[in-house]
């Protein structure tokens, strides 16, 4: 196959996706300018459902029309460079007067650049109305979230926050009034949860598939097509990840990561019989030491993951018992306390179901539980506050529900509520601080 021509092909195919793109990118779009939260997907959703599978079944009637086609039809090499080099010099001429265009009908490219740039530092517009979440991207809090997450990592260069813990650290640290639960990149979530440990070992994965992939696009059949398919949609997946908090969906992750491990498998594959004979008498753990890697490995995942995942059953258990067995659901907090060691989560949930019946003790004992294991946590210092109100403690519900103010800075209306009525009516109570807590959570997933 010539160069030339294989050229040609890649960029008419490449080509045609974008026209196919181009036809499903209004109705697509429509989905997330009409998003609501808490309401189901409706008309827009199946648009655009139909519109994909649509432009797919298209995509895949052309290629096979294409391909037949190049195989009935054999053009001489030189018209068949001819035609490749034609279409190379369309497709730049075709960008030349894109920019041209550009420039004419708005502003210079460069100038653009710059102010979508300052822009994307200083966003301060949450994406609302009709804006697309292309379009406002540029205006949202992504610089913001990365400057705080950076800070976390410096806070902890070697191991990180902890997974799962940047919500809180932009509650306290952040500039805006988002409550983001992850820095919408997965570099930088690597950095500021696990640090420099957790970000080798996820780097050094992806650079270890990528080099095992890049030489299955090389070869001159099928499974060349399937390897380089594979290392286009992870490629594509790693840059849209670095500004985009995809690798929390296991939907996208994973996608990406088999289309990388198919890629790989391709690179593995025999060329001669001979090497496929070798290759299936060759034992996957070949020595004592593999073997031991091996199970060493899968020791390590089993502990990092199932007690964990034990401690999530039974708190879930817990929360669904806490309204009709307040005792049961106390029973099932504690074993989840006792599965994961690390999490502050199961004893606020309990101090909360305490509160709800009333037994204040025992809920400021489930409280500090939960600060002996996050001392930074705002939440459990402002219900010890209100509990010492109802006890008639005033003075060291002030001093508690100040402490939480100046843990959680951003959280200033729920204590300054708090703080008003102690100050004026001479007590909160805890269900008034839940109360006032809920209302918060609402304005801000409905702001959001």
């Amino acid at each position: 196959m010539n160069r030339s021509s294989s050229r040609g092909r890649t960029i008419a195919a490449f080509g045609a996706v974008g026209l196919a793109l181009v036809a499903i990118l209004q109705p697509v779009l429509e989905v997330y300018d009409d998003f609501e939260p808490f309401r189901p997907p409706g008309g827009d959703y199946d648009a655009a459902l139909r519109a994909i599978l649509l432009a797919g079944a298209a995509l895949a009637v052309v290629g096979t029309v294409a391909a037949l086609a190049e195989r009935r039809v054999q053009l001489p090499e030189r018209s068949a460079r001819t035609i490749s080099g034609a279409a190379v010099v369309a497709l730049a001429a075709a960008a030349a007067v894109a920019v041209a265009g550009y420039a004419i009908v708005e502003r210079s490219p460069f100038s653009a650049t710059s102010d979508a740039w300052n822009e994307f530092r200083h966003g301060g517009n949450s994406p609302v109305g009709r804006s697309s979440r292309l379009t406002a991207g540029f205006s949202t809090y992504r610089w913001d979230y990365w400057v705080v997450a950076w800070g976390e990592f410096e806070r902890a260069p070697l191991a990180g926050a902890g997974a799962d813990n940047f919500g809180r650290a932009y509650r306290d640290k952040g500039s805006s009034g988002q409550t983001p639960r992850y820095p919408h990149s997965t570099e930088m979530v690597a950095l500021a949860e696990t640090g420099l440990i957790g970000a080798v070992l996820l780097g050094g994965a992806f650079i270890a598939g990528l080099i095992a992939a890049l030489r299955g696009p090389r070869r001159a059949d099928l499974t060349g097509v399937a390897a380089g398919a594979g290392v286009l949609v992870f490629a594509y997946w790693f840059l849209h990840s670095s500004v985009d908090w995809l690798w929390e969906f296991p939907g996208l992750a994973g996608a990406a990561l088999a289309a990388l491990g198919i890629a790989g498998a391709v690179n593995r594959a025999p060329d001669t019989a001979e090497e496929a004979s070798m290759e299936a008498r060759r034992p996957v753990l070949a020595t004592r030491p593999a073997r031991a890697v091996a199970l060493a490995g899968g020791l390590l995942l089993a502990v990092s993951i199932v007690p964990p995942w034990l401690a999530e059953r039974e708190q879930q258990r817990g929360i669904d018992l806490a309204a009709s067995d307040p005792s049961g659901a106390i029973r099932r907090f504690e074993r989840a306390a006792d599965w994961n060691p690390l999490t502050p989560v199961p004893y606020k949930a309990a101090a909360t179901v305490e509160i709800r019946r009333r037994d204040y003790p025992a809920a400021a004992r489930e409280l500090r539980r939960a600060l002996e294991r996050d001392p930074g946590d705002s939440s459990p210092y402002l219900f010890l506050g209100a509990i010492a109100s109802a006890g008639g403690r005033k003075q060291e519900a002030l001093e508690l529900v100040g402490k939480a103010d100046r843990l959680a800075p951003r959280d200033h209306e729920v204590t300054a509520h708090a703080l008003y009525d102690l100050r004026h009516y001479g007590e909160v109570t805890p269900q008034t601080v839940e109360k006032y807590s809920q209302a918060d959570l609402r304005e801000r997933v409905g702001r959001d």
